[in-house]
């Protein structure tokens, strides 16, 4: 008998002294993914109320839902308002709540950066007897994805494609430049550290611009009556040198003015360079970014 009442008075005197974790998982995700942040609480009996804060940065996470809520806590309010998700919920009856694992899950989007969810106000209350538990708080992250490869090579829209050598290529996102490399002797280029995510690339051009002839004033012209087929895409943004979006005798009239020195530049630039949006979710090789300068209606240039 003395041992029975010894093993009751311990498992009673366990359950009062127990003291709460909550705890919101971390996550590594991709930008603009859909993400599902669990929050947690230990094992814990006779809890009558809970009463929870939970602030984020709305700059790199965007509110969407709060769903999958514990079964035990019916009749629970939560509300989002500038960063903070608050979460209420007490008893309806008699009885505590006996709280395993999962409060509920919390639906965001992702913009991207890493960034905190961070538990500003717990308060948990026990109903026998009355009384608030010591509540341990342990904050969640959302941090962006793996890291992958993007390679590929810068060319030329020649015939023989040639490999534009020793040039700075900015990796770029929302405008922002994040990572830069340098073509090597075959053109090639490579990142080895790309989070996931969409990029831009831009070039920095250290290549000799070449200037357009009367040849290719001609050219245009020939295209503009029919009797010269142009079918490359790049050539034909090369013969728009006035990026009108048309190709006719007044792009032939700007390049015999530039070969004549009368005019310095075009309004479409000196090169043209393949858009190079890329969405990062996989390894990238063996991409190919082309180029032209304006003017080069035929494509003969071979860059050194």
């Amino acid at each position: 008998m003395r041992i029975i009442i010894l093993f009751l008075f311990l498992f009673i005197s366990i359950k009062i002294s127990s003291q709460v974790v909550i705890k919101i998982n971390n996550d590594t995700v991709c930008e603009k993914d859909t993400i599902v942040i669990p929050v947690m609480m230990d094992n814990i009996y006779d809890i009558g109320s809970i009463g929870l804060k939970i602030g984020y940065d709305m700059s790199v996470l965007k509110y969407v839902n709060l769903k999958n809520i514990n079964t035990q806590l019916t009749y629970s309010q939560y509300n989002n308002t500038n960063g903070i998700l608050s979460f209420a919920w007490i008893m309806q009856g008699l009885q505590g709540s006996v709280i395993n694992g999962k409060l509920f899950d919390i639906v965001f989007i992702y913009y991207g950066q890493s960034t905190i969810l961070d538990i500003i106000h717990a308060e948990i209350f026990r109903t026998f007897p009355l009384q608030p538990l010591a509540v341990t708080k342990v904050n969640g992250s959302v941090t962006e994805g793996i890291t992958y490869i993007l390679e590929g090579k810068l060319l030329y829209n020649n015939s023989v494609e040639t490999p534009l050598k020793f040039v700075e290529l900015l990796l770029c996102k929302n405008n922002i430049n994040v990572d830069s490399t340098i073509t090597d002797g075959v053109g090639k280029f490579i990142f080895d550290s790309v989070h996931c995510g969409t990029y831009m690339i831009k070039v920095k051009i250290n290549i000799p611009y070449r200037l357009p002839t009367p040849i290719d004033a001609l050219m245009i012209n020939r295209y503009y009556l029919g009797t010269y087929n142009i079918t490359d895409k790049l050539k034909l943004i090369a013969a728009d040198v006035n990026a009108d979006n048309k190709v006719n005798p007044m792009d032939a009239l700007l390049v015999n003015k530039r070969y004549q020195g009368s005019i310095s530049s075009f309004k479409a630039g000196d090169w043209y360079f393949e858009s190079t949006e890329i969405k990062m979710n996989t390894n990238i090789v063996n991409m190919k970014i082309k180029s032209i300068c304006i003017g080069d209606v035929r494509g003969i240039y071979i860059p050194n």
